[in-house]
């Protein structure tokens, strides 16, 4: 037995000699010949935890110097009380049992809003005439598209009977009854060319006024993960449901750009909404008119008027009417806002109102998706004025309070790992914009080297657009980009629509 085992022996090392050359030289094969035949993996549609390389903040041009501006103009008078306005019969529905209550009282501002038509009612009246004022406000805009306004949210405005022909400068009152004296802001490189939607104030394309406005454009959402997503945003909306109801149509599927905007955040039926439409003008009328909420659309002065018949769609209150001024284009607006364009008229329904009949905002329209840049540019834009408080507290680090903005513009801009985010703050002065400045600049390498918050935050979906924030001063506005990833921006989509939700489910009218 003794001189079998070195044969046996032999025999196993022979064996495993022979197994791991064998395997060793299948290895070296498949690697050559993946590097030789096997395609390049191709990267992931999204790199969730990375954002993207973030742009840097921009150099901004200078707004429009305003001339001298007399006293404001505003009415303070709200007028008599507006008279209830019947629609016009529609077949098969009785408004006297709609099951709508009565519409509230209506405020002051309201009122005065409201009632820029005939006590008698719009509806019956012949062509109305042209209002001394009814060009509302051209708002002074400089370059880059800003807008120059007053720190008390008063809006620059050209008294050129809206037709756009460049009146004397003149002023509204600002929104908190202040004298809307403006002041833009003259600093800035004359030569520079931010990128765009950053030097944007989107309110010049609504009706003077107005505090809050959006821009989306879906065309550029459509197809992706973010489609849905600002369905759901939108949805708790009183003007979602004015659009497309209950029927289950998204909102990529049928717009291309949406713009809303608001004098009044706080009030659901203030909203000024701007369409245009992928549908022809009468499919989108046919998609309107819901069966749980009937319009009844005629020809007029400004294209097709479309007014709606009380509706669980409509709250209490809710004056607004359509008008497709232009093919392809619908507003959801104030009559006020309209005047001018609502008086009868024969002929066919869709029609293109001529430019010099409209009023100024409703002239600018045609420039709104260009704001966002041509043929890429940001998807989402939104400008705010007149709702900051003076100071804003920070709850973290050292440094005081931070100075409240009279103005702050964001943009988004979809790219393969997430979203570039440019914008633009200004502040009543260059020492608050300075002071500004020097305290998010802290307060940013404060949060970057305290790990416990920045992995926080990193977890909420915030890091990252702090970290990649490089910010730009020039006068009194600051110019600031940064970028976020997928992630982060699911995260941040998240929260939106559940605090939009929250605001509006106390807002709903009831059953």
């Amino acid at each position: 037995m003794e001189p079998a085992m070195p044969r046996d022996r032999a025999r196993v090392i022979r064996r495993a000699a022979i197994v791991s050359l064998a395997l060793h030289g299948l290895a070296l094969w498949g690697l050559a010949a993946s590097g030789r035949a096997r395609p390049p993996r191709r990267p992931p549609a999204f790199a969730i935890d990375l954002a993207p390389p973030p742009p840097k903040a921009e150099k901004l041009a200078p707004e429009i110097e305003d001339l001298p501006a007399p006293a404001a103009t505003a009415a303070t008078d709200p007028g008599p009380p507006l008279p209830a306005e019947p629609a016009p019969p529609i077949p098969g529905i009785g408004l006297a049992d709609a099951g709508v209550d009565a519409p509230p009282a209506i405020d002051a501002g309201r009122r005065h809003r409201d009632a820029g038509l005939d006590a008698a009612g719009p509806w019956d009246a012949g062509v109305e005439e042209p209002v001394a004022d009814a060009g509302v406000a051209d708002a002074v805009v400089g370059p880059g598209g800003a807008a120059g306004e007053g720190d008390a949210g008063g809006i620059a405005a050209r008294d050129d009977g809206g037709l756009g022909d460049g009146g004397p400068l003149v002023a509204t009152a600002g929104l908190d009854g202040g004298s809307g004296t403006v002041h833009a802001d003259p600093a800035g490189d004359p030569n520079a060319k931010p990128s765009p939607g950053t030097a944007s104030d989107l309110r010049r394309f609504f009706p003077p006024g107005h505090q809050v406005s959006v821009l989306v454009r879906l065309d550029r959402l459509r197809d992706t993960e973010w489609a849905p997503r600002v369905d759901a945003i939108f949805a708790p909306m009183p003007d979602y449901r004015a659009l497309v109801g209950g029927t289950g149509v998204a909102l990529t599927d049928t717009f291309e750009t949406l713009g809303i905007s608001t004098p009044e955040p706080a009030d659901a039926t203030a909203t000024t909404l701007v369409v245009r439409a992928r549908p022809t003008p009468p499919a989108l009328r046919d998609l309107l008119d819901a069966d749980d909420g009937p319009i009844a659309w005629s020809a007029v002065v400004g294209g097709a008027l479309g007014r709606r018949a009380p509706s669980p769609r409509l709250f209490p209150g809710d004056h607004r009417v359509f008008l497709q001024w232009r093919l392809g284009w619908t507003a959801l607006a104030q009559p006020l806002d309209l005047r001018g364009l609502l008086g009868p008229r024969s002929g066919p329904l869709d029609v293109d109102t001529p430019t010099a009949t409209l009023p100024v905002w409703l002239q600018r329209v045609a420039a709104l998706e260009a704001e966002a840049g041509e043929p890429t540019g940001p998807a989402l834009m939104a400008t705010a004025s007149g709702i900051f408080p003076r100071t804003l507290p920070i709850p973290y680090g050292s440094g005081g309070d931070l100075p409240g903005p009279d103005r702050a513009t964001v943009t988004l801009e979809l790219v393969t790992d997430g979203f570039l985010v440019r914008g633009n703050v200004r502040f009543p002065d260059e020492s608050a914009a300075a002071t500004a400045a020097d305290l998010i600049l802290r307060l940013r390498l404060q949060i970057l080297d305290d790990r416990v918050t920045a992995f926080a935050l990193g977890q909420a979906g915030a890091l990252n657009a702090i970290r990649n924030l490089t910010i730009e001063r020039t006068g009194r506005r600051l110019s600031f980009a940064t970028s976020i990833s997928v992630s982060d921006a699911r995260n941040f989509l998240t929260v939106v629509a559940t605090m939009v939700d929250g605001y509006f489910a106390s807002r709903r009218p009831p059953p």
